[in-house]
């Protein structure tokens, strides 16, 4: 009986391909049906554990703070003179983060590292650091990173009011120009920042005085003062642990005309300073290195050598590459 089934079975199927064509070379098109345009909706979902439940995320969702001009104020902080000049904001710099404000939820985006120096804009200004040494338990070596209250940093340059955001003024491939802007936006203060430079270069606008504030309660004296530059020593208690150096030494150049606060020997440990300019509203800061025990003699000859670069503002790098 099987096998009399299988028989016919077999029959059947050989009629039915003796009666139905089968063509592979076929230019006749068929349509599909269209459920959507993936060119105008992103489609999919995501999800995560909050440790109490598991939430859900559509893919579209992540798209509503990329930082596009109708963005501008929410997710993306750029100056007028950025958006007519260069256009689509770049979102994979080294300087991103501090006008992308994907998730931090206000005005003054994230901290940035272009070593020898880090930096973090707050509402007082812009923190500065040259970040000392970790060492993790594995033994392994990394630079400190900026904690959530922002603490661990050595100075914050401001303009004494209250800063409201962090907006890209010009960027190119290895500097960025940022500006914290007081609200309403008549008082603010620039910084020209370049990877791999000791300086930071800072141009006022609406105020001719900025001030500097010492972070981190650790010793902070001015070794050093004259018309033209303060140098600062900063215990670095950090690096001092793990068998660095235990003083940073910072310098302060000011322009013609500029007066300071600042006295020779004295100590700005959890105080300040202030730099009033004239005319020449501007100013630059530089790392100049680190010793282990206070060595001024040192610090004020590297001062002496970085004075004549202390305006040379760096602009419109650019790195270019052939194969």
């Amino acid at each position: 009986m099987k096998r009399l089934l299988r028989k016919v079975v077999s029959i059947m199927l050989v009629a039915a391909l003796a009666v139905v064509p089968v063509c592979f070379n076929s230019t006749k098109e068929t349509k599909a049906e269209v459920k959507g345009k993936l060119a105008t909706h992103i489609t999919g979902h995501w999800s995560y554990w909050d440790g109490s439940q598991t939430v859900v995320k559509t893919n579209e969702s992540l798209t509503e703070k990329l930082p596009t001009i109708a963005n501008k104020g929410t997710s993306r902080f750029t100056t007028d003179n950025f958006d007519a000049n260069y256009g689509a904001f770049p979102t994979n710099g080294w300087c991103t983060s501090m006008s992308w404000n994907y998730s931090k939820g206000d005005g003054l985006g994230n901290a940035v590292y272009s070593i020898p120096l880090a930096y973090q804009a707050i509402s007082d200004g812009m923190c500065v650091i040259n970040p000392f040494t970790r060492v993790t338990p594995d033994n392994g070596t990394l630079l400190m990173d900026i904690n959530g209250d922002y603490a661990m940093t050595d100075f914050c340059i401001g303009t004494g009011g209250q800063i409201a955001c962090t907006k890209t003024d010009a960027e190119s491939d290895w500097s960025n120009r940022v500006r914290l802007e007081e609200q309403g936006g008549t008082n603010y203060i620039d910084f020209t920042m370049t990877h791999g430079s000791p300086f930071v270069f800072c141009e006022l606008g609406g105020t001719n005085t900025a001030k500097v504030n010492a972070r981190r309660d650790l010793p902070a004296d001015i070794t050093y003062k004259d018309d033209s530059m303060v140098i600062v020593r900063k215990f670095d208690g950090n690096d001092q642990v793990i068998g660095f150096g235990n003083y940073d030494y910072y310098a302060f150049f000011l322009p013609d005309g500029a007066t300071t606060t600042a006295t020779q020997g004295g100590s700005i440990r959890n105080g300040s300073f202030d730099i009033t300019c004239d005319e020449n509203a501007y100013f630059s800061m530089a790392w100049l290195c680190e010793s282990t025990g206070t060595d001024d003699a040192k610090a004020k000859s590297v001062a002496d050598n970085y004075k004549k670069y202390a305006y040379n503002f760096v602009k419109d790098t650019k790195a270019t590459f052939s194969y």
